[in-house]
């Protein structure tokens, strides 16, 4: 799925940060678009075209689910309780004037309301799912992850938070049959085959531990865990010397996790090797003596009030990206901007919210956005591009070179402010070479077919039409299934016939 049911945990600094990568990523494909937007408009025919081309406003869709089939849900109590309060879906005060009961009361309120404004899909439900488990409500989420089955039987996620909360309870029987469909139904899912071995491992089922777990390794040669449960299921069955290779390997895998060094001490004490007992006990205290010190900085250093606004986030803005998938851009934004106002250092609800802007014609909120990112990471060649695009659109050109000169200052290695540089230079009537120049570096540095898409059009301005010809067809050969490209090269050809 879009989200992971540990992602509220997952967060580093109190912030989900992306990866330099999928930070530019928005910025990326609004590119590749407007160079898109360039061919449609350039390549009419042989001659160069005039005036700045249109760019794209086509939002980028990314379902990484099978759609679900929407059928009828019946109504129920949370829904009617809350029917009048759905015209303002979600309050973006900020996060200082919630309590923590406060809001978590009020993320729950804007899940359930993701929830009536799509009915019939598992995906909002799953989520509300996740935030009644996450904060504290183990039956109630337990119900939502029945009603996704109602909704599609085949819903792994359903069955993993099922078996998820028996285990937690301590319902071993239960969590295994629940994990087992799980696995029959996404068998790629590696924290439910770990979850599955520890509820046959508590049932004392270790051949079938070791049946989950050698698929597993199999398809994730590098998860520690399952080396580790490996090495225990093999030690009970009395296999110490299979136990003992696999407790080195997760020791190798994660060589600060402390408890695969316990076990390896004991298997190797049964194995008559007391130098490495010895050795793996020492290992051991001096890992336990850590994961000590940790805990104790962490319980001294815990807020609550910080926790939940870290769900909460976490809740809203996932929130906001189902409405986005389910094209329903104008519901996602106030759970984007409450995702931002909770969390100062979040960059993902900013540049949701800087993308939305732009598509909707609001490029002076595209620039703010891009500015608090440019502020959260300075050295983030994507925000002073997405911050010179927009400053561009403004008019502001002055600003918008000065944006992207320091996007290549940053990342000199990249052809993405080469290329947004082009950009600039065609649409402000910069002289063709000059464009042409920045296309071309921006291609020596990143050969994709969107920068060979806009070399092409820079060799067009300059009635180059076989490098122009050329570069498209590099384009075509990197996407030979982009209709727009073979639309602009067909164009080209045809013209100069």
């Amino acid at each position: 799925m879009f989200f992971r049911r540990d992602a509220p945990h997952s967060t580093k600094g109190g912030h989900r940060r992306p990866s330099r990568g999928s930070a530019t990523l928005a910025v990326l494909a609004r590119l590749a678009g407007v160079a898109m937007g360039i061919l449609a408009a350039g390549f009419t025919g042989c001659q160069p075209s005039s005036g700045p081309p249109p760019s794209s406003t086509e939002p980028q869709f990314q379902v990484d689910v099978a759609p679900v089939k929407p059928v009828p849900r019946a109504a129920d109590s949370h829904q009617a309780a809350r029917a009048e309060t759905v015209e303002t879906p979600v309050d973006s005060r900020s996060a200082t004037e919630d309590t923590p009961s406060a809001l978590r009361s009020a993320t729950l309120a804007a899940v359930e309301r993701l929830v009536d404004d799509l009915p019939g899909t598992t995906e909002p439900m799953a989520l509300l799912a996740l935030a009644r488990h996450r904060f504290g409500d183990h039956a109630a989420a337990a119900e939502c992850w029945r009603r996704c089955l109602e909704l599609d039987a085949g819903f792994a996620d359903a069955w993993h938070g099922l078996g998820s909360i028996a285990l937690e309870q301590g319902k071993d029987e239960e969590a295994a049959s629940h994990l087992r469909k799980a696995v029959e139904v996404r068998p790629e899912m590696p924290e439910v085959r770990i979850a599955l071995a520890d509820a046959l491992m508590n049932m004392g089922n270790m051949e079938e531990v070791i049946a989950v777990l050698e698929e597993d390794i199999q398809r994730f040669p590098r998860e520690a865990r399952s080396f580790f449960r490996l090495g225990q299921a093999h030690a009970q069955l009395g296999n110490n010397t299979q136990a003992r290779q696999y407790l080195e390997t997760a020791v190798r895998l994660a060589p600060e996790t402390a408890y695969p060094y316990y076990a390896l001490a004991s298997v190797c004490l049964k194995l008559g090797d007391q130098e490495k007992a010895a050795h793996y006990r020492q290992e051991f205290a001096r890992r336990k003596q850590t994961d000590r010190q940790v805990e104790h900085k962490r319980l001294k250093t815990f807020d609550d009030a910080q926790e939940v606004r870290r769900s909460a986030t976490f809740f809203h803005l996932a929130a906001g990206n189902l409405y986005l998938r389910h094209r329903r851009p104008e519901r996602a934004e106030p759970y984007w901007q409450k995702a931002a106002a909770l969390d100062p250092h979040n960059q993902e609800s900013r540049l949701q919210l800087a993308e939305n802007y732009q598509l909707t014609n609001r490029p002076g909120k595209a620039l703010e956005m891009f500015k608090e990112l440019q502020a959260i990471e300075p050295d983030n060649a994507g925000y002073w591009v997405g911050a010179g695009q927009v400053q561009l659109q403004l008019g502001r050109h002055q600003d918008a070179e000065k944006s992207l000169r320091e996007a290549v200052r940053i990342a000199p290695e990249r052809g993405l402010a080469y290329a947004a540089l082009a950009q600039f230079s065609l649409r402000t009537g910069r002289p063709p070479a000059e464009a042409r120049a920045l296309a071309q570096t921006a291609v020596d540095k990143e050969p994709t077919a969107g920068n060979y898409a806009l070399l092409a059009v820079t060799c067009q301005q300059q009635n180059d039409l076989q490098a122009a010809r050329e570069a498209l067809r590099r384009a075509v050969a990197l996407e030979p299934q982009n209709a727009m490209l073979l639309g602009a090269l067909q164009r080209l050809e045809e013209g100069t016939k």
